[in-house]
Parts: structure tokens; C-alpha cells; sequence
């Protein structure tokens, strides 16, 4: 004789299922979210590198914070101090032939870690070992903040070769009244590019002769 209204409520089990539902969206939510960003900060990182190659300054400091610096792990001196410093470096490491080969990048939310090998016209033609080092980026509203350089298992040995091969070359020049440079800016760079070319030429190819 009356309607009686059929009550909407969903039975315990599907509520529960809903709710699981709701937790496994919003954990593959945050999944994807990371992931997303993760992608992100790799992209960045490896831009910054290819740039870096292509001795492309301008394309680098779109990448990079305003206040970017880079800095060893085990030392309170600064590799780079400042974009200024990092456009001086980009510019001698051009005409150094400066390279670098990354091994190995992973990445979180707000850090990429590389392994990256480093080589310039100073290891090829004293015939030293590229420098392999780990650097973490650390990211900041989709820029690179800063670095931190770490060294790896057999560096030391490997700088001590290189130290060795360097010291005949600036014992070389001494001795020859050759600049070859003191700094970082292009004018030593070229200095030192073409004081390596006659040590090449004038010791190591003899002595191989």
C-alpha cells in the first residue's frame, strides 16, 4: 500500500572495494607522478651534457639556476663558482676539445646521478686516462641548482698517472720557454692546445720513432 524507498547504500564489500580502488589510483597517481618527473630531471640533465659537448653556453644556462655552482664532495674549494666561471670553462674546454661520455644516470624527484667520463686534448696527447667521476644534480623548480662531483674506485692511481705525464710536459715547456697558459680564459686555452702540439710532435712522435 505504501512506497517504501529502497535504500541507495552499497553493500560493505563493494564500499570496501571502492575504497581500495581509490587508494590503488591515487598510489599509481603518485606512481606516475614521479615517474613523470624522474623522466623529467633526466632530460634536463642530459640536455645540459649534450649542450655542454656542442660548447653551446647559451642552451646551457637556460638549463641551469641563476646561482649554479659546482663543488667536489671533499673539498671546500668550488669547481665552478658561477655561470660567469662555467662560460669561461665552456670556452677553453672547446678549444681543448673537452668531452663527456656518460656512463650511467639514474634519478629521483629532485636529484639525477651520472657516472660521466671527462676528456680533453690533454689526455689524449700525453696519453692519460679519462677522468671518470660521479656528479649529482641536484634540480629545482625544473633547473639544475647545483653539482657535486664524487670520485670513483681507482681514481687516485688514475691521477697519479696523469699527474706523471704532466709534469714531463710543464718540465718540457719550462725548460723551452713556452707559455702554456696559466687560467681558463680562450687566450690560455689556445696556448696550451698549441704548446701540446709541439710537445707531440717534437718529443712523443720521436720517442716512438
Amino acid at each position: 500500500m505504501f512506497n517504501r524507498k529502497v535504500s541507495a547504500s552499497k553493500p560493505a564489500t563493494i564500499l570496501i572495494l571502492d575504497r581500495y580502488n581509490m587508494k590503488t589510483k591515487y598510489i599509481l597517481y603518485i606512481i606516475i607522478l614521479l615517474g613523470t618527473s624522474c623522466r623529467s630531471n633526466k632530460s634536463l640533465v642530459t640536455n645540459y651534457l649534450k649542450a655542454k659537448n656542442e660548447c653551446n653556453f647559451d642552451s646551457m644556462s637556460k638549463l641551469l639556476n641563476e646561482n649554479y655552482y659546482e663543488q667536489f664532495l671533499d673539498d671546500s674549494i668550488l669547481e665552478i663558482k658561477n655561470l660567469d666561471h662555467l662560460k669561461d670553462f665552456t670556452e677553453w674546454g672547446c678549444i681543448m676539445s673537452s668531452n663527456v661520455e656518460m656512463k650511467n644516470i639514474s634519478s629521483s624527484k629532485t636529484k639525477v646521478k651520472t657516472i660521466e667520463q671527462h676528456t680533453n686534448l690533454i689526455d689524449s696527447i700525453l696519453n692519460r686516462n679519462p677522468r671518470v667521476f660521479q656528479i649529482t644534480y641536484y634540480i629545482e623548480n625544473n633547473k639544475i641548482k647545483y653539482s657535486r662531483i664524487d670520485t670513483l674506485s681507482g681514481y687516485r692511481k688514475n691521477a697519479l698517472q696523469g699527474k706523471l705525464a704532466l709534469d714531463k710536459f710543464k718540465s718540457f715547456v719550462l725548460k723551452n720557454s713556452i707559455d702554456d697558459g696559466n687560467g681558463i680564459e680562450k687566450e690560455d686555452a689556445v696556448k696550451l692546445k698549441n704548446a701540446l702540439l709541439y710537445y707531440q710532435n717534437t718529443v712523443i712522435n720521436n720517442s716512438n720513432k
